[in-house]
């Protein structure tokens, strides 16, 4: 998969007319749908391993897990309040009353 791109890669010329940069895109195409195609393949089958081993974890040891969820949950919960605080106390909670100008006195 790497191998393809490096070689690609490595073999490219510099592409002189019309045709010849016609080609090499179409090369680059090629090139780069066949890699995100494995990409793509690896990425689902990584996460069909994942989804597989929670499920196999949540089966095996069920109290951890929720401890896990709630405890995380907890954490969730607690960050999103701290940094809600932090942006009320930048925040003035009232607008700030207008302060009139004087009016200047003609001598």
């Amino acid at each position: 998969m790497f191998n393809n791109a490096l070689e690609s890669i490595r073999r490219y010329r510099i592409p002189y007319g019309p045709d010849d940069v016609a080609a090499s895109l179409r090369e680059a195409k090629d090139v780069s749908s066949d890699y995100m195609r494995a990409l793509a393949h690896r990425v689902r089958s990584q996460g069909d391993r994942a989804g597989r081993s929670i499920a196999e974890m949540i089966q095996e040891r069920p109290a951890e897990s929720l401890l896990l969820v709630a405890g995380v949950a907890f954490a969730a919960g607690w960050f999103l309040r701290h940094m809600r605080g932090r942006s009320a106390a930048v925040r003035p909670s009232s607008p700030r009353p207008r302060v009139r100008a004087r009016k200047s006195s003609t001598r």
